[in-house]
């Protein structure tokens, strides 16, 4: 375990970071979740989501986790999980909701390794359900596509974004284009102007249906 100091945006933050085995090498994807423990039932959710990713999954893929100062009572399995990296970010963030949920992917960001080629933003609420859905996402990108995401929203930006609840960017672009996860409410939610920025900058995203926006997507699922 390796505590340090990483500042973000005029905030001082003391993390540990609790690295599974091997190191990912930055060739697979990075899946990062941002954690908040209050108590029980989110502790029972986020297992839930771990469990679905672990047992979903076909292809190799780097499981991190980063925690928002929740109780240390509360982290007991988590700490525990072999194949997931924890980060415990023990400084409570000066804002709650999207603010929170921003610097922990800002503080995953600035730790996984340089090379890393794609890196996702999960919500600790997440369910995977299909086999193959991670590859699918991924076979989505091209020259042209550098974002990937399973929910597009037009409550912010009438044009469309890709919901940070669930999107996977083209980390080198991220980085090469000085993009963030910081909301800038209202136009911007926590992730928005990021992928806002990817299009400006002459590239797209893909975001698979929902029946969200798209409700009789609903009678082509399979009924057992």
């Amino acid at each position: 375990m390796v505590s340090q100091t990483i500042s973000l945006d005029g905030t001082d933050y003391t993390v540990t970071l609790r690295e599974r085995q091997p190191r990912s090498s930055g060739a697979e994807p990075i899946l990062c979740i941002v954690s908040y423990l209050p108590h029980k039932a989110a502790i029972d959710i986020i297992r839930i989501a771990v469990d679905s990713i672990r047992k979903y999954t076909t292809i190799p893929y780097s499981l991190w986790v980063v925690d928002n100062a929740s109780p240390p009572e509360h982290l007991a399995w988590l700490r525990n999980q072999k194949d997931i990296t924890l980060v415990e970010n023990l400084t409570p963030p000066p804002k709650n909701g999207s603010y929170a949920n921003a610097i922990g992917l800002e503080i995953c960001a600035s730790l996984v390794p340089a090379e890393t080629t794609r890196f996702m933003a999960l919500h600790q609420d997440i369910l995977v359900c299909k086999y193959g859905w991670l590859e699918y996402l991924l076979s989505k990108f091209s020259d042209k596509i550098r974002a990937v995401g399973v929910r597009e929203d037009f409550t912010r930006v009438p044009k469309g974004i890709l919901h940070v609840l669930g999107y996977i960017v083209d980390f080198q672009l991220f980085r090469k284009l000085g993009l963030d996860f910081y909301p800038r409410l209202p136009r911007y939610d926590v992730g928005d102007m990021a992928i806002d920025s990817i299009r400006q900058a002459g590239y797209e995203y893909f975001a698979t249906p929902n029946t969200l926006w798209q409700p009789e997507i609903a009678e082509t699922l399979p009924k057992s």
